[in-house]
């Protein structure tokens, strides 16, 4: 069982985490379960590259590095489901309540509060090492127009960035056996699924169309209604709107 947490490191500033998590792995010099905290993140990517904006030292930005004994590549997508619900159980200790956007946004009244980045080497249809990126908006107040909130602009509170990453090391360690009732989890993650079981509207090659949600598949992939004929989707196929 891994021990997320049980090694730090902190940096100032750096291109990603992600990056240097990935330098520590191909130079052999890494723990399982060791962190790379940012108080700055130069070239943060989301999701398709996408810029993770975020202030220096105002936000929590870091990278888990996971060295798996028996992890297939199909088991990928309940690791996302499992950062993804217990993200959305931290915040719920702080009276927030939030919804993921698929595969892993985290919003707070269709605004983006939290999101997940995961990378990983294979050997042959085992997960050799993982990393996972998180970034959590704390103590940043961003503009309305950005679609982005912080903890603190919900709470009015001013939140401890290191506490705040221990409750949820600690909420990663304790609930890792999860991943052994992939079941349970998905059924889980469509309980907090953003839009789930509601029509809205979405692009796919290019094309906007219109569709109802109707969850995920045991492969991870969105389930949408559209012109009576159930479509599946991969991650990247699709930009839904809101």
């Amino acid at each position: 069982m891994p021990v997320f947490g049980s090694k730090f490191i902190f940096l100032d500033s750096v291109d990603s985490t992600n990056n240097y998590a990935a330098t520590l792995i191909e130079q052999g010099k890494v723990e399982n379960g060791t962190v790379v905290m940012a108080d700055y993140q130069e070239q943060g990517r989301g999701q398709r590259n996408n810029h993770w904006q975020a202030n220096k030292g105002e936000n929590l930005t870091f990278s888990l590095i996971w060295l798996p004994d028996n992890l297939s590549v199909h088991e990928l997508v309940h690791v996302n489901w499992w950062v993804s619900l217990t993200l959305v159980r931290l915040l719920a200790s702080f009276g927030i309540e939030a919804q993921v956007k698929w595969p892993n946004d985290i919003l707070v009244e269709n605004k983006k509060i939290a999101g997940i980045l995961m990378e990983n080497k294979l050997q042959g249809d085992k997960v050799k090492c993982l990393i996972i990126g998180v970034g959590l908006n704390v103590n940043q107040v961003f503009l309305p127009e950005e679609k982005a909130v912080s903890i603190s602009m919900i709470t009015g509170e001013h939140s401890k960035i290191h506490k705040l990453f221990m409750e949820l090391c600690v909420g990663l360690n304790e609930t890792e056996g999860e991943l052994k009732n992939p079941k349970q989890l998905k059924s889980s993650y469509e309980e907090k699924l953003f839009l789930n079981q509601e029509t809205i509207c979405f692009t796919a090659d290019g094309i906007e169309e219109k569709g109802r949600i109707l969850g995920i598949n045991d492969h991870g992939q969105l389930l949408i209604l559209h012109k009576d004929l159930v479509r599946t989707y991969n991650s990247g196929e699709i930009t839904q709107l809101y």
